[in-house]
Formats: structure tokens, C-alpha cells, sequence
């Protein structure tokens, strides 16, 4: 007998994005990316926060198995007048989903929680409100709940509170916010059944479908795993290296627009439809020759104050604060690495901390960061926002450093700005104005490729394993500063190579 196929709802969000992978992932998982280590530690955040967030729920009965046996044990607990049953499952019409939580009405009816180990947008007005695409998934819920036979009275979404602050202990009522988003699930329900069919008819394909009849929903270059195409040998064969979805800014409907037009490459494109920074990219790219505002970089770079003190933070940012005064999600700076020039014709300095315990490092990071940081000088970094950003907090951490890390602040230059304001963009950048895709050529002697640590991603999962006491400790640490004193070299021979070019 075959076995049934169920349109479950990690399957209908996928669909949302990339109808082939959907299919892909039921029938030919083989051929999609295996998930990374980052995206298991990221499921991890989000297992951790849902058994905080259980916590909060009184007479809850929890399912520990899946498909049509999970379905029956649901019955069961209703029977048992659980009030919460967590995984809760049901099967009907080809559906078949899970709830976080399934919350019993005293009237009758039943409420669905959804847990995201996430927090809430925040608007520049300080306004903050759920998070669109985390609708479509709870829609799909309610959907299948009520095709069997359950009334829904209203769902909800539970989020990490971004105003909890650690101290002490977790109070997991505190940690938590719930918002109800009953009215706009109902505003989608149409749309929710009409995708939802969509889906069902396209997973019970017997061959994989035709990215015609499948439109994919995001980029072949997406920025991570979760906003990129997993199957672009499918969704967009034939796509050269540096294609039209890599023109910096550009809109996803407009790149799709271009390829579907036969568009594939920056060369085949009018810069006359595309705005003043995108088409100098494509200028560029038909050049093949660097572009250089000689004079403005001349002059951005006279600017700079001796001693040059180019400096890069590693962090570690887990969902549940670990230690006291941190809030959700918040990077928490555990190393860095300083290169000093003092004079042009001074020798280099280096400085490096590693925090390597299962504490907080910013005491001892900040009383470091003071002592070799100084009073003087220009603090250059590649990426000013997330620097400065770690700067503001580590002093809103340590009060008795805030006043020195706002000098600090005031100290910083970005080095990427000269990338990001065009004042020295490459073809060979490909539209990027990361380090990684720079630093090869400008300086191509210098590279990552020999380093036991290569990005900052394995960075901070080893300094979590290494704290854990999980990998053997002086090799990881070895690893980790030599991988963040490459950052700064890196930066040094940057600006030593635009320094030449003017």
C-alpha cells in the first residue's frame, strides 16, 4: 500500500518560496543543500525557546510522535481534558500540521500558539508589530485544524520579548509576548486554501515539475540559506557566476523579469534602466577596469589620525540570554583583534583577547579594549554600524566605560565606505563590498584558504562549543585568534592598498 503524501506545513512554506524544492525536499532530498551547522544552531535557538515557552502553560500534555499515531494521541488528551497540548496533530484532506500549542477555550473552542524564536519588528517610531511572513504557516494551521473539525476560535504568535532583560534566573513569563494575529490569518484564509491546493496538487506530482509551471519566489543569490533559491540548477539553469540577480539593489521581481527576457549577464544590460548606482556597476562590469575617484579617496584618507588602530569584534548571539543584562538575540562581543600603526613608518603592533570561559566577557573585554585601544587616534573597521553598535552596547553593559566607548565612536572610520561610496569599486568585487570578495583583489597574497577558522559563522560556533567544553580547548583558541588577527592584517593591507592608488 502506498504510503500517503501529506502537505504538512514545513512543506507549504517551502512552497512559498521555491515550489521545486518543495517538491525536491518529499521526493529527491538528495538533491537540495544539506542544512549547515549555523542552520542546525539556529533549529536548536528555536527548540530551546519553545520549551521556555512551554513553561508558561498549566495541565499541557505534550505528543511525542508524528503522523497518524501523533493524531491519535491527540484525541486521546483531548479526551483527557488537557487543557494545552503541545504538538498537537491533526490529519485531514491531504493536510497535515503540528501546533506548538493547542490552547482549550472555556467555551469550547480551541486557540493555536505558534512559538518563533524570534522578536517582534520595530518601527523607527518604536512601534512593533509580527512579522509578515510568519502568517502564512499559523493560516496554514488554523486551516487544517478546523478541515478536522476543530473551531478556532483565534491564533496567536509567540515571540521573544526584545525589552527582556536577563537578570538572574529566566522568568519565562517575562520572556515571552503573545499577540493575537486572529484577523490577519482571516484575511488570508482564501488565499491560504487556494495556495494550499496549489501546493497539494504540485507534491503529488510523479515528476518533478517544470519552473514554469513552479515560479521560484526567491533569489538564486540570496544573502543566507533562508532567502536564497536551493535549487537553482532548476529554477534558473544556465546562470552565469556574476548574473543580473547579483546588480547591487536590485529588486527580485525586476532580476526575474531580466532573466525571463534572456538576460543573464551584466553586459547584456542598458545602464540607461537601472538607477545611478546600479548602472555604474554595469559600466564597470563591461570595462573590466577599476574605478577611482582618485581625489575624494586622497582626501577621505588624509583625514585618518595617527596612531591607526584597525580593530574587529567576533560575537555570539544566542536567542535565550546567557548571562545578566543581556536581552534576546543581542551580540555579545567575546574577541577582538587590534593592529596599530602609530606613525607611517612605525611597525605594525598587535593586540588580541579571547574570552574562553562560560561568563560574561564584557569586563574584562572592555578594561582590555581601553588599555590598548588609547585616547588618540583614528579606530578604523570594515562595517561601521555593527562595530560602533557593539561599542554603544558594551557600555550600556559597563557603565563605568560608556563615556570612553562614545569616544570611541567618535574615533570610527569605516574602510568599507570607500567600496560602498565608489570611491574604489573593482569588477572583480562582483557588486560585493564584503572583505572577503575585496580583500582577494587587492591583496591576493593574503588569503583565508590556510586558516583552521575561515568565517565568522564557524567563529562563533566554535567559541559556543569551546565554552561548552565541547572541542579541545587550545586548539580552538589558537584557531579563533588567528582567524580574527586575518581580519585586521586584512584591513591594514586594504587601506595600505588604497593609500597606493592615489
Amino acid at each position: 500500500m502506498t504510503k500517503p503524501i501529506y502537505l504538512t506545513k514545513s512543506l507549504y512554506t517551502q512552497y512559498l518560496k521555491c515550489p521545486i524544492s518543495m517538491w525536491l525536499k518529499k521526493h529527491a532530498k538528495e538533491e537540495l543543500p544539506k542544512a549547515g551547522e549555523y542552520d542546525r544552531f539556529i533549529m536548536g535557538q528555536g527548540i530551546g525557546f519553545e520549551e521556555e515557552a512551554r513553561k508558561t502553560y498549566d495541565n499541557a500534555v505534550l505528543i511525542q510522535t508524528y503522523s497518524q499515531e501523533a493524531a491519535d494521541e491527540t484525541v486521546k488528551a483531548i479526551e483527557s481534558d488537557a487543557d494545552v497540548i503541545f504538538q498537537a496533530t491533526v490529519i485531514a484532506d491531504g493536510y497535515q500540521v503540528m501546533a506548538d500549542a493547542f490552547v482549550r477555550n472555556s467555551n469550547g473552542t480551541w486557540s493555536i500558539h505558534e512559538v518563533k524564536a524570534s522578536t517582534m519588528n520595530v518601527s523607527k517610531k518604536g512601534i512593533e508589530s509580527v512579522k509578515s511572513d510568519h502568517i502564512p504557516d499559523i493560516a496554514f494551521q488554523k486551516m487544517v485544524f478546523e478541515k478536522a473539525g476543530y473551531e478556532i476560535e483565534s491564533v496567536s504568535l509567540v515571540y521573544l520579548d526584545r525589552n527582556f532583560v536577563k537578570k538572574g534566573e529566566i522568568d519565562q513569563k517575562k520572556l515571552i509576548v503573545t499577540t493575537d494575529v486572529t484577523d490577519q490569518v482571516a484575511a488570508v484564509a482564501m488565499e491560504t486554501e487556494e495556495l494550499a491546493k496549489k501546493a497539494k496538487r504540485i507534491l503529488n506530482l510523479p515528476e518533478r515539475p517544470d519552473r514554469k509551471d513552479c515560479p521560484c519566489n526567491v533569489s538564486p543569490c540570496g544573502s543566507s540559506s533562508l532567502n536564497s533559491c536551493p535549487c537553482p540548477q532548476y529554477c534558473y539553469p544556465d546562470l552565469p557566476d556574476l548574473s543580473v540577480f547579483d546588480i547591487p539593489n536590485i529588486t527580485l521581481s525586476k532580476a526575474q523579469k531580466l532573466y525571463e527576457a534572456g538576460v543573464r549577464t551584466f553586459s547584456q544590460c542598458d545602464s540607461g534602466d537601472f538607477t545611478e548606482r546600479q548602472a555604474l556597476y554595469i559600466e564597470l562590469e563591461k570595462s573590466g577596469k577599476p574605478h577611482v575617484e582618485t581625489e575624494a579617496l586622497a582626501e577621505i584618507l588624509e583625514k585618518l589620525e595617527y596612531p591607526l588602530l584597525f580593530l574587529d569584534y567576533e560575537t555570539f548571539s544566542p536567542a535565550i540570554p546567557l548571562f545578566d543584562g543581556y536581552t534576546p538575540w543581542q551580540q555579545m562581543v567575546f574577541q577582538y583583534s587590534l593592529h596599530v600603526q602609530r606613525s607611517p613608518d612605525a611597525a605594525l603592533e598587535h593586540f588580541e583577547f579571547l574570552w574562553d570561559e562560560l561568563s560574561d566577557p564584557a569586563p574584562e573585554l572592555a578594561k582590555s579594549l581601553q588599555e590598548n585601544l588609547g585616547d588618540k587616534g583614528t579606530v578604523v573597521v570594515w562595517n561601521k554600524s555593527f562595530e560602533c553598535g557593539r561599542n554603544t552596547d558594551i557600555g550600556e553593559l559597563q557603565p563605568k566605560y560608556r563615556a570612553y566607548f562614545e569616544s570611541v565612536n567618535s574615533r570610527v572610520f569605516d574602510l568599507r565606505d570607500i567600496v560602498h561610496d565608489h570611491l574604489y569599486i573593482h569588477p572583480a568585487f562582483k557588486g560585493s563590498e564584503s572583505i572577503k570578495k575585496v580583500l582577494p583583489v587587492l591583496c591576493p597574497e593574503l588569503s583565508y584558504d590556510n586558516l583552521e577558522v575561515q568565517d565568522g559563522t564557524t567563529a562563533l560556533l566554535l567559541w559556543n562549543k569551546m565554552v561548552h567544553e565541547e572541542v579541545d580547548k587550545e586548539k580552538t583558541r589558537e584557531g579563533l585568534l588567528r582567524y580574527c588577527e586575518r581580519d585586521t592584517i586584512a584591513m591594514v593591507k586594504l587601506y595600505e592598498g588604497f593609500l597606493g592608488c592615489v
